[in-house]
C-alpha cells in the first residue's frame, strides 16, 4: 500500500466518523429537545373523587398454638429428625436442646405460616447457640448457624376445633 493510498483511507474513515459523530449529534440534540418540552398542565378539581381505592385493611391478628414440629438434620450422619414441641418442654437431639417458647399462625389462614420462638443449646456451650424467631416458609431469614445441625419449622399445631 503506498502512502498516498494510506492517506486516503485514513481521510475516509475520518470522513465516515465524522459524519456519524454528526449524525449522533443532532439526533442527540433532538432527544434533548424532547425532553425539555413540559405537557400542559391540567387543574385539580378539589372535589373529585380519588382515583385510588382507600384500603382499611385491619392489622392481621396472631394466634398461639398448642406446639410445633420442628425438623432437625444432623449434616454429618444425614440423619432426619422431626419433633413435636411443646412450649416450655426440652428436647434432645444428638448434642442440642430444643425448647419452644412459643408457635404462633396467622388467625385468618392458620396452615398458611407458622413463626416460632425457639431456644437451642449444645453441649458444650454456656449460652444458647439460637434464640429467635424462625419462619416456616423462610428458614434462612432467621436460621441456626452450627456446623453440624440444621433446624428449621414445618408448621405450629393447631388447636382441636
Amino acid at each position: 500500500m503506498t502512502g498516498r493510498t494510506a492517506l486516503a483511507l485514513v481521510m475516509g474513515l475520518g470522513v465516515s466518523a465524522g459524519l456519524c459523530g454528526g449524525f449522533f449529534a443532532a439526533a442527540l440534540a433532538q432527544d434533548t429537545a424532547i425532553d425539555q418540552t413540559q405537557p400542559a398542565e391540567t387543574p385539580v378539581d378539589p372535589n373529585a373523587p380519588s382515583t385510588l381505592p382507600e384500603v382499611n385493611t385491619p392489622p392481621e391478628r396472631f394466634l398461639s398454638a398448642t406446639g410445633a414440629m420442628v425438623r432437625v438434620l444432623d449434616k454429618l450422619t444425614g440423619l432426619v429428625t422431626d419433633l413435636d414441641l411443646k412450649p416450655g418442654a426440652a428436647q434432645t437431639v444428638g448434642r442440642l436442646g430444643l425448647v419452644l417458647d412459643d408457635c404462633r399462625y396467622p388467625a385468618d389462614a392458620p396452615a398458611s405460616e407458622a413463626y416460632a420462638h425457639l431456644t437451642i443449646t449444645t453441649r458444650d456451650a454456656d449460652k444458647p447457640v439460637f434464640s429467635g424467631w424462625m419462619i416456616a416458609s423462610s428458614p434462612a431469614l432467621s436460621a441456626l448457624d452450627h456446623p453440624r445441625y440444621d433446624v428449621w419449622v414445618l408448621i405450629c399445631d393447631l388447636p382441636k376445633v
